[in-house]
């Protein structure tokens, strides 16, 4: 999400408790706080949300308490997830492994690199590795590929042709 999209989202967030915001809580008991947000959220206020949409009381709560905690800042909504990219270091490391003993299996590579502090512990997972071993030509396990076969619902029926002679160059 982009900061201006974030931004506009606070802004929204803001536009809907700013009728309390804007008195000082000294000058209103919690009764009237509580009261205005029930109003807002009933929507007895119509310029503060698009026509069919509402929001929730404990919702409104929610965006009041933030902003008295942290300002608008706080209204923006998080960044969600992490970086999907694995730093190619992690995987050329894990490339490594398997061209100094071919007969390493993947996760015997993934726990060596964990062990040896190269590479955080569960941030590569076999499919990855997997992966990036088959792009770069270095030979996996027959079992592997017979996993990602059944996944795919491409272990032929009796009578075709055997998932080697489909799938395995001679």
């Amino acid at each position: 999400m982009k900061e201006i999209e974030r931004e506009k989202i606070a802004q929204q967030r803001y536009d809907l408790i700013a009728p309390i915001v804007k008195h000082p809580a000294e000058n209103m008991g919690r009764g009237e706080r509580y009261a205005i947000l029930r109003s807002i959220a009933e929507g007895r206020y119509p310029n503060l949300l698009p026509e069919g949409k509402k929001v929730g009381l404990r919702t409104l709560e929610r965006y009041l308490q933030l902003y008295e905690q942290g300002g608008f800042e706080a209204l923006k909504p998080n960044m969600r997830g992490r970086s999907r990219k694995i730093p190619s270091e992690y995987l050329e490391a894990a490339a490594e492994l398997k061209r100094e003993n071919m007969q390493r299996s993947i996760n015997t590579i993934i726990t060596l690199l964990e062990q040896a502090g190269k590479v955080p512990n569960g941030v590569l997972k076999p499919s990855t590795v997997y992966d990036f071993l088959v792009r770069n030509g270095l030979p996996v396990p027959f079992f592997y590929l017979l996993k990602m076969a059944n996944t795919l619902n491409l272990v032929p029926s009796s009578g075709e042709k055997s998932f080697r002679e489909m799938f395995i160059i001679p």
